[in-house]
């Protein structure tokens, strides 16, 4: 007799609190939805119309939000495709940002009742399906061993519940809505944040501002290099009425203008060929340095134009790697100085279930080398340019420093013409700065100890400072500075594993 397989409550625990712990992550999932339905819906291309949009309207008096778009609903087994979970028809479709189907239940965690709606042209009626989160919170925090034996299928009988209604609207009326009812304080602190606009901006698969001057160059590229456009990824939405986009200015291109990088990677998991899965563009000035109040700094890493992780992942991902480039710090301090996006589209890349990065295969080992090499082009650009822009002497070792910043820029720009280094690595006559001022400059480094050997003894870290001071200083001299690097890698990870 075969053995019944029964699934415990807890994994929809799984599928809510642990990955949806940010409360901003609902309008992610939502509307990636709506963009995703719409163009399976629109594979037909005489469907499409131009005034597709996703409303999201948050009334903070009575703690309600509603998420609604214009698009042609679920036509089919409403109820069925509802009440399924980790079972998304979206799953090895070409062109879908989502695809485990367990997305709608994000905000099920956030408020008192969770309702879809549903309504198809033609039809009189809209369908609705309603979650109800009190009692699920209640389910979930039962510690009775008889009701927590409790499996799935059980506690979703509970909680959801089908149903329709009359439509008192056109009969040829379509969309689809979801509403948190009653949302909860984690959602309201959301909302409150000053930044909120800015966070769900960066979020969503959003278009670029129209001032944004140098969208077309961006997107010109990305279609030449990915074979489609980058708008198929673009959704139309309102936050109360006002139009949400990118929010990138001709200010954020510096003085490099924009630099592009192809990113090849497996482009079939079966044959294993390469090809172009994504397109990295970058800008930058002579000198990297930090701006204050800037929240669009880095390279932001987007999956079919959706946000994964933050402005510190690519430092993330270097810095965890065993190719040591730098500290965690200095690559942070890094990408504070550039603007850019590395814009993925790749059937074989699978993002992780938590949506910061991808599962670990050969496809994303393949793209990590890729950014790492990158970033190490990036901090020896920092490295060079500090260097030689810091230094006011026509000295033998200045001109080091020129040929230096010259090749690091060469490397980094990917092929640019000789007239371009030769202006673009032009440094002006200055006058000599203040000491105060020249410290200001010299951001490269902190104290060494502080990274490298944290809990060994202030006067042990004292004496490790002032050896390795020195023996960076002859590095510099030398023109050794990746071994220098190499070295302080290999005496943090001895440090790492004795303490």
């Amino acid at each position: 007799m075969q053995q019944e397989i029964l699934i415990g409550r807890d994994v929809l625990e799984t599928l809510t609190s642990s990955l949806y712990e940010d409360p901003i992550i609902i309008f992610r999932e939502y509307v990636q939805n709506s963009l995703d339905a719409f163009n399976i819906a629109t594979e037909d291309t005489s469907l499409k119309f131009d005034g597709f949009c996703v409303n999201i309207d948050i009334d903070q008096k009575n703690k309600d939000i509603v998420i609604k778009d214009n698009g042609y609903g679920i036509k089919d087994n409403f109820s069925t495709i509802m009440l399924r979970l980790g079972d998304s028809d979206k799953l090895g479709s070409k062109g879908n940002i989502g695809f485990r189907g367990i997305g709608r239940l994000s905000g099920l965690l956030f408020c008192s009742r969770l309702t879809f709606e549903n309504k198809v042209a033609g039809k009189q009626h809209v369908d609705t399906c309603e979650w109800d989160g009190d009692m699920y919170r209640s389910i979930l925090e039962t510690k009775i061993a008889k009701d927590s034996n409790q499996t799935v299928n059980q506690v979703i009988s509970q909680i959801a519940k089908i149903s329709s209604y009359e439509y008192k609207g056109n009969l040829n009326d379509h969309f689809f809505q979801v509403t948190l009812h009653d949302y909860n304080e984690e959602i309201d602190e959301t909302i409150n944040n000053i930044n909120f606009k800015h966070n769900i901006s960066l979020l969503l698969p959003i278009k670029y501002s129209k001032t944004f001057k140098s969208h077309t160059q961006i997107e010109d590229e990305y279609e030449k290099i990915m074979g489609s456009p980058l708008s198929k990824y673009f959704c139309p939405v309102f936050l109360n009425g006002e139009k949400l986009e990118k929010e990138y200015c001709e200010d954020n291109i510096l003085a490099s203008g924009i630099k592009f990088w192809t990113i090849n990677g497996i482009v079939n998991s079966q044959t294993e060929d390469i090809g172009p899965i994504g397109l990295l563009w970058f800008t930058f000035d002579q000198k990297l340095s930090a701006r204050k109040n800037d929240n669009l700094y880095g390279i932001l890493v987007r999956s079919k134009n959706v946000l994964m992780g933050n402005n510190d992942t690519l430092a993330n991902i270097s810095s965890s790697s065993s190719t040591f480039i730098s500290t965690h710090r200095e690559l942070v301090q890094t990408l504070r100085g550039v603007y850019g996006e590395l814009l993925l589209d790749s059937n074989v890349l699978v993002d992780n279930a938590r949506r910061d990065w991808f599962k670990p295969d050969k496809s994303s080992r393949q793209l990590k080398y890729t950014l790492i090499d990158f970033m190490e082009k990036l901090f020896r650009y920092r490295y060079a340019s500090s260097r030689y822009f810091n230094s006011h002497s026509t000295s033998k070792s200045d001109k080091m420093k020129e040929e230096n910043l010259r090749e690091a820029y060469m490397k980094l720009s990917v092929s640019p013409s000789e007239e371009e280094v030769f202006e673009f690595c032009k440094r002006e006559i200055q006058k000599p700065r203040s000491l105060k001022n020249a410290e200001n400059d010299n951001d490269i480094e902190a104290e060494f100890s502080a990274i490298d050997m944290p809990l060994q003894s202030k006067t042990k870290q004292k004496i490790y400072d002032e050896l390795i001071a020195i023996i960076k200083s002859f590095c510099e001299k030398e023109n050794k500075y990746e071994f220098f690097i190499k070295m302080r890698a290999y005496i943090k990870q001895y440090y790492d594993k004795e303490e």
